[in-house]
Protein backbone atom coordinates (compact mmCIF):
# COMPACT_ATOMS: atom_id res chain seq x y z
CA UNK A 1 0.00 0.00 0.00
CA UNK A 2 1.36 3.07 -0.87
CA UNK A 3 1.45 6.64 1.19
CA UNK A 4 -0.44 9.34 -0.02
CA UNK A 5 1.73 11.76 -2.57
CA UNK A 6 3.77 8.38 -2.25
CA UNK A 7 4.09 7.51 -6.62
CA UNK A 8 3.78 4.19 -7.83
CA UNK A 9 5.31 3.22 -11.16
CA UNK A 10 4.77 0.09 -13.43
CA UNK A 11 5.33 0.24 -17.19
CA UNK A 12 2.84 -1.53 -20.26
CA UNK A 13 5.51 -4.66 -19.96
CA UNK A 14 4.83 -4.97 -16.53
CA UNK A 15 0.91 -4.61 -16.88
CA UNK A 16 0.99 -6.96 -20.34
CA UNK A 17 3.16 -9.27 -17.89
CA UNK A 18 0.80 -9.82 -14.88
CA UNK A 19 -2.22 -10.05 -17.29
CA UNK A 20 -0.68 -12.92 -19.27
CA UNK A 21 0.42 -14.52 -15.59
CA UNK A 22 -3.00 -14.23 -14.28
CA UNK A 23 -4.41 -15.83 -17.55
CA UNK A 24 -2.41 -18.75 -17.45
CA UNK A 25 -3.05 -19.65 -13.54
CA UNK A 26 -6.54 -19.39 -14.38
CA UNK A 27 -6.15 -21.37 -17.25
CA UNK A 28 -4.19 -23.44 -15.41
CA UNK A 29 -6.12 -23.58 -12.12
CA UNK A 30 -9.46 -24.28 -14.22
CA UNK A 31 -7.81 -27.82 -15.68
CA UNK A 32 -6.16 -29.10 -12.00
CA UNK A 33 -9.62 -28.80 -10.65
CA UNK A 34 -10.90 -30.88 -13.87
CA UNK A 35 -8.52 -33.45 -12.73
CA UNK A 36 -10.05 -33.96 -9.38
CA UNK A 37 -13.22 -33.59 -9.93
CA UNK A 38 -13.80 -36.85 -11.18
CA UNK A 39 -12.28 -39.01 -8.54
CA UNK A 40 -15.63 -38.18 -6.22
CA UNK A 41 -17.62 -39.11 -9.64
CA UNK A 42 -16.20 -42.71 -9.39
CA UNK A 43 -16.36 -43.37 -5.80
CA UNK A 44 -20.17 -42.08 -5.66
CA UNK A 45 -21.13 -44.67 -8.43
CA UNK A 46 -19.64 -47.29 -6.70
CA UNK A 47 -21.33 -46.96 -3.30
CA UNK A 48 -24.69 -44.87 -4.15
CA UNK A 49 -27.07 -44.58 -1.44
CA UNK A 50 -24.95 -43.71 1.31
CA UNK A 51 -25.41 -40.25 2.89
CA UNK A 52 -21.69 -39.25 3.30
CA UNK A 53 -20.81 -40.19 -0.04
CA UNK A 54 -24.07 -37.79 -1.38
CA UNK A 55 -22.54 -35.00 0.86
CA UNK A 56 -19.00 -35.40 -0.80
CA UNK A 57 -20.26 -35.28 -4.07
CA UNK A 58 -22.26 -32.00 -3.38
CA UNK A 59 -19.53 -30.50 -1.59
CA UNK A 60 -17.26 -30.82 -4.14
CA UNK A 61 -19.34 -29.68 -6.68
CA UNK A 62 -19.82 -26.51 -5.28
CA UNK A 63 -15.78 -26.05 -4.70
CA UNK A 64 -15.66 -27.10 -8.63
CA UNK A 65 -18.16 -24.28 -9.30
CA UNK A 66 -16.69 -21.78 -7.22
CA UNK A 67 -13.37 -22.03 -8.81
CA UNK A 68 -14.49 -22.24 -11.92
CA UNK A 69 -15.90 -18.92 -11.06
CA UNK A 70 -12.84 -17.65 -9.15
CA UNK A 71 -10.66 -18.93 -12.41
CA UNK A 72 -12.70 -17.17 -14.93
CA UNK A 73 -13.28 -13.79 -12.88
CA UNK A 74 -8.85 -14.24 -13.12
CA UNK A 75 -8.88 -14.76 -16.43
CA UNK A 76 -10.58 -11.62 -17.44
CA UNK A 77 -8.66 -9.33 -15.23
CA UNK A 78 -5.83 -10.64 -16.80
CA UNK A 79 -7.07 -9.87 -20.11
CA UNK A 80 -8.02 -6.67 -18.68
CA UNK A 81 -4.97 -5.90 -17.55
CA UNK A 82 -3.42 -7.06 -21.30
CA UNK A 83 -5.70 -4.83 -23.19
CA UNK A 84 -5.12 -1.44 -20.45
CA UNK A 85 -1.68 -1.96 -21.09
CA UNK A 86 -2.26 -1.64 -25.13
CA UNK A 87 -4.48 1.07 -24.29
CA UNK A 88 -1.64 2.70 -22.45
CA UNK A 89 0.78 2.09 -24.86
CA UNK A 90 -1.56 3.69 -28.05
CA UNK A 91 -2.52 6.54 -25.80
CA UNK A 92 0.65 7.23 -25.09
CA UNK A 93 2.10 7.14 -28.72
CA UNK A 94 -0.77 9.41 -29.63
CA UNK A 95 -0.44 12.45 -27.02
CA UNK A 96 3.16 12.11 -28.01
CA UNK A 97 3.06 12.46 -31.87
CA UNK A 98 0.03 15.29 -30.66
CA UNK A 99 2.47 17.20 -28.70
CA UNK A 100 5.63 16.92 -31.31
CA UNK A 101 3.40 18.09 -33.89
CA UNK A 102 2.00 21.56 -31.79
CA UNK A 103 5.58 22.46 -30.89
CA UNK A 104 5.16 21.68 -27.47
CA UNK A 105 7.64 19.03 -27.19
Amino acid sequence: MTSPGERVEVTAEELTAAGTGAVRIAEQTQRDASGFSGTQEAITGLVRGFDLVAAGAECEASWQRAIDVTAAKLALDGDNLSVNAANYVATEAQNTANLRGTGSW
